[in-house]
């Protein structure tokens, strides 16, 4: 995390040039819309500038790029994605034994709690409430913060 200097409740917002006064509510959850739209300017160029990089990469036909000691590499552009149910049906077309099939071909199951119906059981027997208490573990997570400025 970045080291922020602040002058009692003022605040400086890097890349904005504002100075935030942390008493103000308004002051605050305007310069957090102002921020949030540089941070999205930001991302834009720097998609661009990646870009422009991707087509070098393209054009020299390398997979990086370096220049003075300045390295560019680059991640992977593409991933598989199978059909199991047809590759299933393919390998074993082929004659592949079915171990090795149910080696390649894995089968998952996730299961999950409808919240909603624990709720309604819970509500309606002490057992079943208790089931669901010492079943549910609350995790806690970082609030978002929603600002709609008017212009």
């Amino acid at each position: 995390m970045t080291d922020i200097v602040q002058f009692g409740e003022m605040v400086p917002v890097p890349g904005t040039g504002e100075i935030v006064d942390m008493a103000d509510p308004v002051s605050v959850a305007r310069a957090l819309d102002t921020l949030r739209d540089f941070k999205r300017q930001v991302a834009d160029i720097e998609e661009m500038l990646a870009d422009r990089l991707r087509q070098e990469r393209a054009t020299q036909g390398t997979r990086q790029l370096n220049y003075d000691g300045v390295e560019v590499k680059f991640g992977t552009d593409s991933f598989a994605v199978y059909d199991a149910d047809a590759l299933e049906y393919r390998l074993r077309d082929a004659g592949m034994p079915e171990d090795r099939i149910s080696e390649i071909i894995v089968a998952t199951v996730e299961r999950k709690v409808r919240a909603v119906e624990a709720k309604k059981a819970a509500a309606v027997n002490p057992a079943y409430a208790e089931a669901v208490e010492l079943s549910r573990e609350i995790v806690e997570k970082r609030q978002s913060v929603t600002v709609e400025v008017a212009r």
